[in-house]
């Protein structure tokens, strides 16, 4: 048995609510360091800045954080600086110019941030 905190997403387009599952994956290395794995679809939004419109780039990001723990006995570490883009499928609107992983307060955070240029 592993604990696994409860995740949600800040920046929901739906109501706030926790996203994690029983289901989802937990790996520990012989170090002793976890990494979980939660997978789902999201939907969130973003402010669009139309300024350049037919030109314009946007970047949208995706807020993680846990439900209801004390910030000073949680650390979240994302293990990756980029977004993982395995399930990723492009449009015909937009081109994916670049991605980016970081945390935000003192690591309670993470952000999943997605820049993207009209075709």
């Amino acid at each position: 048995m592993i604990w696994t905190p409860q995740m949600m997403l800040t920046n929901s387009v739906k109501k706030i609510d926790r996203i994690s599952e029983d289901w989802h994956a937990v790996s520990v290395t012989d170090l002793g360091r976890c990494f979980y794995y939660i997978g789902n679809v999201f939907t969130s939004s973003c402010d669009v800045d139309v300024t350049f419109y037919p030109w314009d780039k946007q970047t949208c990001s995706f807020e993680f954080m846990p439900a209801n723990y004390d910030p000073s006995k949680i650390k979240l570490s994302p293990s990756k600086r980029e977004v993982l883009l395995n399930h990723f499928s492009g449009n015909g609107a937009w081109d994916l110019v670049s991605t980016g992983v970081k945390t935000q307060l003192g690591d309670y955070m993470v952000l999943f941030e997605i820049e993207k240029s009209r075709c």
